[in-house]
């Protein structure tokens, strides 16, 4: 079983497509290469400015619809509350949870969708 390892360009790439600011997909980069990336900062900042975000591996779930507008990112997301946890996946590919306590509820905006099931 051979395992691909992405490279710092996959990475950059990956990040760029989901719209991540360059602070945040540098602190991504750090955080997917174990704490040990292979570049300084600066080295990223300049590789990442320069790369084309191309969509690397699956985007969204199969059963995603959005549920939400985030109006902090003015992005969809569908948010689903299970057991005192809500949990969010974004139409770039993002996710998250919140604990029930720290939902930001005045955050995101329902949409009057009737086609959701």
């Amino acid at each position: 079983m051979s395992y691909h390892r992405p490279t710092l360009a996959e990475l950059a790439a990956k990040y760029k497509a989901r719209g991540y600011e360059p602070f945040y997909a540098w602190d991504r980069y750090v955080a997917d290469t174990g704490l040990k990336p292979e570049v300084d900062a600066k080295e990223f900042y300049r590789i990442y400015a320069n790369t084309t975000a191309e969509i690397v591996g699956p985007k969204l779930p199969s059963n995603w619809v959005p549920t939400h507008i985030d109006t902090l990112f003015n992005r969809m997301v569908q948010i689903k509350h299970e057991n005192g946890v809500y949990y969010m996946v974004w139409d770039n590919g993002a996710t998250g949870s919140d604990p029930e306590s720290l939902h930001p509820i005045d955050r995101y905006a329902e949409i009057n969708n009737d086609q959701r099931a």
